[in-house]
C-alpha cells in the first residue's frame, strides 16, 4: 500500500485545488526554498490521520484554512490522500485504490470520509490498520526538528514532556497498559482501605463476643446440671419398669410349654426329612448313571465337533491362502504400476534432459552470435577510431601549418608595410611597438581556439573508448551468467538421472522379491490343498463309526433309566404329602403362641407410659439446647441423649422378645436404690438453686445474636480480602505482561540500533540501557553511544551531527521493529555533513525496495538519489507544486 497522490483544497499555504503527485512507489524527494510550503505536505498527512492542531504547528484547527492577502476569506480546508496497492514490480493493483479525506470548517468542526462516505475517525483507524498503518503507536512520520528532540529526551517524562521511556512504550505498544495499571492501582488502594475498615469492625465484634463468653459458659454449665438431674429422673423411671418385667416372667413359662410341643413336631418333621434324603440318594445315583451315558455321548460328540473344526480350520486356511495369493497379485500389479510410473518419470526426465541440451546448444549458438556481433562492433569502432585519429593528426598538423603560414604571411605583409613606412620615414618607434603587441594577441587567440578544438576531439575519443569497455564488460557478464546457469542445470539433470536410476533398480529388486514370495505361497497352497483332502476323508470315516456306536448304546440304556425315574417320582410325591401335614400342625402351634402374646398388652401400656415421661424430659432438654446453638455443648448433650435412647431401645427389645433374660436389668436396679436416687435429685436441685443467682440465661440469646454478627463480619472481611487478593494478582499479571513485552521489544530495538549505528557511523556502538534493571518504568531508559574512536557518552553530550546520526539510527531501528509501507521524513539531514548525508541517503535508497519513502530535503546528496522529484514553490504567497521524473529526463538526453 502506497500514497499515489495528495490533493489540497485551501490547506495552509495551498490555495484552491493543488494536486501533489504522483508519488513514486519507492523514493520521492520534495525540494524547494525555505518557507515555500514543503513541510505542509507532512502537515496534510498529520491532518488526515487525525492529529490535533498543536501537533500540526497551529494553535487551533481553524488556523489550517488558507489565508493570504489575495484570498483572506476561505471557508473550509480539505486534504485528500489517495492510496493504492502495488505489486513487487511497482505496478498498481486493480480495485485497491481508496481515498481518505478530512475537511475542517470555519466554525472549528471537521469530518472524515473514506471514498466520499462520511465516517468516524475510528473507521479511518481500522481501515488504515487493516492496510498495515498503526496511526496511534507508530513513528512513520518524522517531523522537522523531531530528530533533534529525540536526542534531547530525558530517561523518562519530566514536567509533562515525554521521555525516552514513553517514546519507546508508544512504539512497542505497552503504553496501552498504563491506564489499566493506574485504574488497578487506585482500585487496590480502595480495597486496602476497605479491608482495613472491615478488619477493624471485625475486631470490635470479636472483642464484644469475647466479653460475654464467660457468662455464656456459666449458662451452659447450668444447663448441664439440669440435664444431669433429668438423667437421674430417667434412672428412677427405669426402676418402675421392674414390676412390669416380673409379670413378663409368668408369660415366659407359658411360652416354654409351647416350645416343648413345637420340639415334638420338629422331631417328626426331621424323621420324614431323613426318609426323603434316602430317597434323594437313590435318585442321585440313578442320575449319575444317566450323566455317565450323557458324558460318553458328549465325548463322541466332541470328537465329531473337533473333526468338523479341523475341517473348518483347513477351509479357513485355504481361504486365507487364496486371499494371500490375491493380495500378492494385487501387490504385483501395484509394483508393475510403480515400475510403469517410474519409467514414465525417467522418460519425462530424459525428454527434459534432451530439451535442456537443445536449449544449451541454442544458448551456445546465441553466445557465439553475441561474440561475433561484439567482435564486429569492436572492429567497427576500431575502424572508426583509427581514421579519426589519423584525421586528428592531420588536422592538427594542417592547423599548425596553416596557423604558422598565416602568421608568416601576416608578418611578411607587415614587414613590407614597415619597410614602406620606414622608407617613407613616417613611422615612429611607439607605433611599431603597438603593432607588435596587437599581432601577439591575435596569435594567442588563434592558439586558444585550436587548443579547444583538439580538446573536443579528445573528449569524443574518450566517450568511444568508454562505450567499447562497457560492451566488453556486458559480454563477459553474459558469458559468465549463461555458463553458470547451464552448469547448474546440467548438474541438476545429472543428479535427477542418478536418483531415477537408483529408484528403478530398487523397484526391480522389490519385483523380484515379490515374485519369489508368490512362488512360495503357491507351493504352500498346494500342500494345504492336499492336507485338506486327507482331512475330509478322515472325517467321513470317523462320522460313520460314531453314528453306529451311538445308536447301539442309547436305545438300551434310555429304556432302563426311564423306568427307574418313574418309580423315584412316585416315592417323592408321597413324601411331599407327609411334609404338608406337618406344616399344618406347626401353624396351629404358632396361633396358640400369638394368643399368649396378646395377654401382654397391659404390660406394654405401662411401658409406653414410662417412655412418654422420658420423652417429655428429653424434649425439655432439647428446647434448652436449641436456645444455646453452640457446637461443642450441643454435641455433648446429643451424645448423652443417644446413650439414653439406646438404653430405652434395649428395654423395649427385652419386653418385646420373649425368652431373653431380665437378670442384668434387675441387677442394675439393685445397685441403685430408689432412696439414693431421690437423694441425688435433691442435691442437684440445691446446686441448681445456688447457680441460678449468677446465671443469665438470656445471655445465650445475646451470644447467639453477637456470634451471628461475628460470623457475618468474618465473611464480609474474608470477601473483602479475597477481592483484594484478586485485584492484586490481576494487577501483578498486568504489570508482568507490560514488563515482558517492553523488555522483549527493547531488546529487539537495541539489537537493531547497534547494527544501524555501526552501519551509519562505520564503527560506532549504541545502546539503550535501563537505569533500573529491576523496574524500568521508575527511572526510564538512557540512550548511550560510543562514536568511532571515542569514549562512551550520553547522547545529550554529543555534537549536533553525532546527535542526528544517533537519533536516525534509533528511528531506523524503530522502523525495523514496527515496519509500515510508508515513511515520510522532513529534513532529517539538516545537521549532517555531505559524507553522512550520502550514507543516510544510500541506506534509505536500499530500504525503498520494501517501502515507500518520501523525504523533504535541501541536500543534493539526498534528493539526487530519488526516483521522483517534487518541487514546491510560492507565487504571490500561494504554494504550487510540480513533479519531475529524473530518470525519464536522463533517457531523453541520451
Amino acid at each position: 500500500m502506497i500514497i499515489e497522490k495528495m490533493t489540497f483544497y485551501n490547506f495552509k499555504s495551498y490555495y484552491d485545488k493543488v494536486e501533489l503527485g504522483p508519488f513514486h512507489e519507492s523514493f520521492t524527494a520534495i525540494v524547494g526554498a525555505n518557507g515555500c510550503g514543503k513541510s505542509n505536505v507532512i502537515d496534510g498527512l498529520l491532518f488526515v490521520f487525525g492529529r490535533r492542531a498543536k501537533q500540526i504547528r497551529q494553535q487551533k484547527v481553524v488556523d489550517l484554512i488558507h489565508k493570504s492577502a489575495l484570498h483572506p476569506n476561505c471557508t473550509e480546508a480539505r486534504v485528500d490522500v489517495h492510496l493504492i496497492s502495488v505489486d513487487t514490480e511497482g505496478s498498481y493493483l486493480p480495485d485497491t485504490r481508496f481515498t481518505v479525506t478530512r475537511t475542517v470548517f470555519r466554525d472549528g468542526t471537521s469530518k472524515f470520509m473514506i471514498d466520499g462516505v462520511v465516517c468516524k475517525f475510528d473507521a479511518v483507524l481500522e481501515k488504515m490498520k487493516s492496510k498495515g498503518f498503526d496511526l496511534l503507536n507508530n513513528r512513520f512520520l518524522i517531523l522537522q526538528g523531531e530528530v533533534e528532540r529525540i536526542a534531547l529526551m530525558p530517561a523518562r517524562s519530566k514536567n509533562g514532556e515525554d521521555g525516552m521511556l514513553e517514546f519507546l512504550e508508544d512504539i512497542i505498544g505497552t503504553s496501552q497498559y498504563i491506564e489499566e495499571i493506574e485504574k488497578g492501582t487506585s482500585e487496590l488502594e480502595k480495597l486496602n482501605d476497605e479491608v482495613h475498615e472491615k478488619t477493624n469492625r471485625f475486631k470490635i465484634i470479636e472483642r464484644e463476643r469475647n466479653g460475654i463468653l464467660k457468662e455464656k459458659e456459666n449458662a451452659i454449665s447450668y444447663l448441664k446440671e439440669e440435664y444431669k438431674m433429668c438423667g437421674l429422673k430417667n434412672s428412677l423411671n427405669k426402676q418402675e419398669l421392674k414390676s412390669v418385667e416380673e409379670k413378663e416372667v409368668e408369660s415366659k413359662e407359658e411360652r416354654e410349654k409351647l416350645e416343648k410341643k413345637r420340639k415334638v413336631i420338629q422331631n417328626i418333621k426331621n424323621e420324614k426329612l431323613i426318609e426323603k434324603t434316602a430317597k434323594d440318594k437313590v435318585i442321585e445315583e440313578k442320575g449319575k448313571d444317566i450323566k455317565k451315558i450323557e458324558k460318553e455321548y458328549e465325548t463322541q460328540k466332541s470328537l465329531v465337533n473337533s473333526a468338523k473344526k479341523k475341517k473348518a480350520r483347513a477351509e479357513e486356511e485355504k481361504k486365507q491362502n487364496e486371499k494371500a495369493v490375491l493380495r500378492n497379485e494385487k501387490e504385483i500389479k501395484e509394483m508393475e504400476k510403480k515400475i510403469k510410473d517410474e519409467k514414465e518419470k525417467i522418460e519425462s526426465k530424459q525428454r527434459r534432459y534432451n530439451q535442456l541440451s537443445k536449449t544449451i546448444e541454442k544458448d551456445k549458438e546465441e553466445i557465439e552470435k553475441l561474440k561475433n556481433d561484439l567482435e564486429k562492433q569492436t572492429n567497427e569502432i576500431k575502424e572508426k577510431i583509427l581514421p579519426r585519429r589519423k584525421m586528428e593528426e592531420k588536422t592538427q598538423k594542417t592547423k599548425e601549418s596553416t596557423i604558422k603560414q598565416e602568421q608568416l604571411n601576416d608578418l611578411k605583409k607587415k614587414n613590407k608595410e614597415l619597410k614602406k613606412r620606414i622608407e617613407k620615414g613616417g613611422l615612429d618607434i611607439e607605433a611599431r611597438e603597438r603593432e607588435i603587441t596587437r599581432i601577439c594577441k591575435e596569435f594567442e587567440i588563434k592558439k586558444q581556439t585550436s587548443e579547444e578544438e583538439i580538446q573536443k576531439i579528445e573528449e569524443q575519443n574518450k566517450v568511444l573508448f568508454e562505450q567499447l569497455e562497457q560492451k566488453q564488460k556486458e559480454l563477459e557478464k553474459l558469458e559468465g551468467i549463461d555458463v553458470k546457469i547451464i552448469k547448474v542445470n546440467l548438474q541438476d539433470i545429472n543428479e535427477r538421472n542418478k536418483r531415477s536410476i537408483k529408484e528403478y533398480n530398487r523397484i526391480e529388486l522389490e519385483i523380484s522379491g515379490s515374485t519369489s514370495k508368490i512362488d512360495e505361497w503357491n507351493s504352500y497352497l498346494k500342500e494345504m490343498n492336499i492336507h485338506l483332502e486327507e482331512l475330509k476323508n478322515r472325517m467321513e470315516k470317523d462320522e460313520i463309526k460314531i453314528d453306529e456306536t451311538q445308536m447301539k448304546l442309547t436305545k438300551k440304556e434310555l429304556n432302563e433309566k426311564t423306568d427307574e425315574l418313574k418309580k423315584i417320582e412316585e416315592e417323592y410325591e408321597i413324601l411331599l404329602k407327609k411334609i404338608e401335614e406337618l406344616e399344618t400342625e406347626e401353624d396351629k402351634i404358632k396361633e396358640q403362641i400369638e394368643e399368649i402374646n396378646g395377654n401382654n398388652s397391659e404390660l406394654t401400656e405401662k411401658r409406653q407410659h414410662c417412655e412418654k415421661e422420658i420423652r417429655s424430659i428429653f424434649k425439655h432438654i432439647r428446647e434448652l439446647l436449641h436456645i444455646a446453638e453452640i457446637h461443642e455443648e450441643d454435641e455433648y448433650i446429643k451424645n448423652m441423649l443417644n446413650h439414653n435412647e439406646t438404653d430405652n431401645q434395649m428395654d423395649e427389645e427385652k419386653i418385646r422378645i420373649v425368652g431373653i433374660s431380665l437378670k442384668d436389668v434387675v441387677d442394675e436396679l439393685k445397685e441403685i436404690n430408689r432412696k439414693e436416687v431421690l437423694a441425688m435429685i435433691e442435691d442437684e436441685k440445691k446446686k441448681i438453686e445456688n447457680m441460678i443467682e449468677n446465671v443469665n440465661l438470656k445471655i445465650i440469646a445475646t451470644f447467639i445474636k453477637v456470634n451471628k454478627e461475628y460470623q457475618e463480619k468474618w465473611d464480609i472481611m474474608n470477601e473483602a480480602i479475597k477481592k483484594q487478593e484478586d485485584c492484586k494478582s490481576t494487577l501483578e499479571a498486568l504489570k508482568k505482561k507490560r514488563f515482558d513485552e517492553f523488555i522483549n521489544g527493547l531488546t529487539e530495538i537495541s539489537f537493531k540500533l547497534k547494527e544501524m549505528y555501526y552501519l551509519l557511523t562505520q564503527g560506532g556502538v549504541a545502546e539503550l540501557e535501563l537505569v533500573d534493571t529491576l523496574n524500568p518504568f521508575t527511572e526510564g531508559v538512557v540512550f548511550s553511544v560510543r562514536p568511532p574512536k571515542k569514549a562512551w557518552k550520553n547522547i545529550t553530550n554529543l555534537s549536533g551531527g553525532e546527535k542526528t546520526l544517533s537519533s536516525l539510527a534509533l528511528i531506523f531501528a524503530l522502523h525495523h521493529y514496527k515496519p509500515t509501507p510508508i515513511y515520510v521524513m522532513d529534513e532529517i539531514d539538516a545537521a549532517l555533513d555531505f559524507r553522512n548525508v550520502s550514507i543516510i541517503a544510500h541506506y534509505i535508497k536500499e530500504r525503498t525496495k520494501n517501502a515507500q519513502f518520501t523525504i523533504i530535503s535541501l541536500r543534493p546528496e539526498m534528493f539526487e538519489l530519488a526516483d521522483r522529484l517534487m518541487g514546491v514553490y510560492k507565487v504571490k504567497d500561494v504554494s504550487c507544486s510540480v513533479s519531475f521524473d529524473p530518470n525519464a529526463y536522463n533517457l531523453n538526453n541520451n
